[in-house]
């Protein structure tokens, strides 16, 4: 179970402006935990970054279909792209873009609407980040061994 328990507060709009002034990016991602166990504050957030023409995708372990409270379906709506449901071990997914199992489904909303379940067929892609370090960061959902592979 998540915890609750505040760790690290920061103001939405000092938020929204590290997120502007971030040279090259498209948009954001709002993951982890459950973002809509904070929706008005994202909801907040959201309207900002929108404002200024970035775009937001959103993972959710909600059924969209069921979210019905005022700011998260708020909040689901404004977003450009919606990963819906939860993360299902036994239906578990090397090769679908965007979602770990095959129960959770991908909405494309607002300019992404022309987008449809097509676009999503692809071979799921894994970004490697490496530091100068030697550190390698793995972004994506990569196929068992992927990182061990990297190290030898």
């Amino acid at each position: 179970m998540q915890s609750f328990a505040t760790k690290h507060l920061v103001r939405v709009d000092d938020l929204v402006e590290r997120i502007k002034s971030t040279q090259g990016i498209e948009g954001v991602t709002l993951v982890g935990g459950e973002p809509l166990d904070q929706s008005k504050p994202l909801l907040r957030l959201v309207n900002s970054l929108k404002g200024s023409g970035l775009t937001v995708m959103l993972y959710t372990g909600y059924e969209e279909e069921g979210i019905l409270d005022g700011d998260s379906r708020a909040l689901v709506d404004l977003a450009d792209i919606v990963v819906s449901g939860p993360y299902v071990e036994e239906k578990r997914d090397l090769f679908s873009q965007w979602r770990g199992s095959l129960n959770q489904k991908v909405a494309f909303k607002n300019r992404y609407s022309e987008r449809t379940s097509e676009s999503l067929e692809r071979i799921n892609e894994v970004e490697v980040h490496i530091e100068e370090s030697g550190h390698i960061t793995l972004i994506g959902y990569p196929v068992d061994g992927l990182k061990g592979a990297l190290l030898r």
